[in-house]
Order: structure tokens, then C-alpha cells, then sequence
């Protein structure tokens, strides 16, 4: 009788730590699941938000770099245009200077014209003189000084016309010259402005481009960081559905054992 006792309660006690070693196994393994899912989820987020700062700084980066682009590209366009610009002032300038020389020229040439006009008049007249003192003829009455005064007349327009002549043909040298010079001063101001124009569209280009790059990789930086964080909402849900599961099953055995260790206590001493 002794003995039977002694074995019932061995029995009871072993289903009675049995139960406990379960319950508490279980209970471990609930907390350890939620551990898990809890740094899984913070990984996931973390993970995220790390990707999320690398979009953002690359396209912080990308950003600069077309600003950049586009400030160096605008400052060589003005440059050059610049440098087109004053090529075409410098060929102006020094073809209003071959103008004027051409006009200066015309001048001389039309006095060397008229001193030589004069001095071939002079020598007519004195040939006629001559002839006229030679035939014994008096110049200065009657025609003798009237084809003497004709001569000089002719000698007269012909200078006049020379000079006339010579004028025209230096005024139309430095008229063309100064037109020359005002088209390409014209030419070299409109260089200038459509250099401005294409530094100035180039940088306002750059600057949307530049505002479009932020705005999308901090839209895709966001994004990232809230798939991060449903990621992460979803990891701990799932790993506390599956500790309350195991916590759940824990209960159930503490009460299967509880059911046990009544069902046998009443067998052995009912």
C-alpha cells in the first residue's frame, strides 16, 4: 500500500514538472519569437532609413553636380561669346582704319591730281603767251585773252571737278568704314545677348533639372523609409501572432497537465 502511494505520487510529480518544463519552454519560446521578430523589424527600418539618407545625399549630390555643369558651361558660353564678340569688334575697327587710309589716300591723290592739273595749266598758258609774244600778238586785250581766259576757265573746272571727284571718292571710304563699323558693333552686341540668353537658359535649365532631382529622390527617400517602417509593422505583428500562438499552446498544455494531474490524483486516491 506504502509502495502504490509512493508511485502515485512519483507519477503525479512527474506529470506535474513535466507540465511546468513545457509551459515554461513554450514561454520562452514566445518571448524569444518576439525578440526576434522585434529586431528583425528594427533592421527593416533601420536598413531602410539608410537607404533612404543614400538616395537623398546621391541626389543632393547629382543635384550639385548639374548645377555645377551648368554654371561652368553658362560662364564658358559667355566667354566665348565674349571672345566672338570682341574678334568681331577688333575686324571692325580695323577695317574702319583701312577705310579711313583708303579716304586719306583718295585725298592725296586727289591733290596730287589737281597739283599736277595746275602746274600742266601753268605750262599751257605760258606756251600760249609765248607763241602769242612770239607772232607779236598783244594777250591781253581781244582773243588772245579771251582763249587765254577759256584756258584758265578749263583748268579751273577741271580742278574743281577733281576735287569734287577726289571728296566723293574718300566720303563713300569712310562712310562705308562707319556703316561696316555699326553693322558688326551690331553683330557683336547681338553675340553678347544670345550668349546671355543661352548662360541664362542653360542655368534656369539646370536649376528645374537640379529641383526635379531633390524632389524625386526625396519622394523615393520617403517611400523607401515607409515600405521600411509597413516592413517593420509587419515583422512585429507576425512575431507577436506567433508568441501569442506559443503562448496560447502554453496555456493549453498547463491545462491539459493541470487535467492530468486531477484525473490521475483522483485515480489514486479517489
Amino acid at each position: 500500500m506504502a509502495l502504490g502511494t509512493a508511485l502515485a505520487i512519483a507519477s503525479l510529480a512527474t506529470t506535474a514538472v513535466g507540465t511546468g518544463i513545457s509551459y515554461y519552454n513554450q514561454r520562452q519560446q514566445a518571448k524569444t519569437a518576439e525578440a526576434v521578430g522585434d529586431y528583425n523589424a528594427q533592421m527593416a527600418q533601420a536598413t531602410a532609413n539608410a537607404n533612404a539618407d543614400q538616395i537623398e545625399q546621391t541626389a543632393n549630390y547629382n543635384a550639385d553636380q548639374i548645377l555645377k555643369t551648368a554654371q561652368f558651361n553658362a560662364e564658358r558660353t559667355l566667354q566665348i561669346t565674349d571672345y566672338n564678340a570682341r574678334s568681331i569688334e577688333m575686324a571692325a575697327d580695323y577695317n574702319t582704319m583701312l577705310a579711313e587710309n583708303k579716304a586719306l589716300l583718295a585725298d592725296m591723290t586727289g591733290r596730287e591730281t589737281i597739283r599736277r592739273i595746275r602746274s600742266e595749266g601753268k605750262k599751257t598758258a605760258a606756251t600760249q603767251t609765248a607763241r602769242y609774244a612770239k607772232a607779236g600778238v598783244m594777250t591781253d586785250t581781244g582773243t588772245p585773252l579771251e582763249v587765254m581766259a577759256d584756258t584758265a576757265g578749263m583748268i579751273e573746272l577741271n580742278v574743281l571737278d577733281r576735287k569734287r571727284q577726289a571728296e566723293a571718292e574718300a566720303q563713300a571710304y569712310r562712310t562705308e568704314g562707319a556703316v561696316q563699323r555699326w553693322m558688326s558693333y551690331k553683330e557683336a552686341e547681338a553675340t553678347r545677348y544670345f550668349g546671355k540668353q543661352d548662360a541664362w537658359a542653360a542655368r534656369n535649365f539646370a536649376e528645374e533639372e537640379a529641383a526635379a532631382t531633390r524632389y524625386f529622390g526625396s519622394l523615393e527617400a520617403y517611400n523607401t523609409r515607409f515600405y521600411g517602417a509597413n516592413t517593420a509593422n509587419a515583422t512585429r505583428l507576425e512575431s507577436r501572432s506567433r508568441a501569442a500562438g506559443i503562448r496560447g499552446e502554453s496555456t493549453a498544455t498547463l491545462i491539459s497537465g493541470a487535467g492530468r494531474l486531477a484525473g490521475q490524483g483522483y485515480d489514486y486516491f479517489g
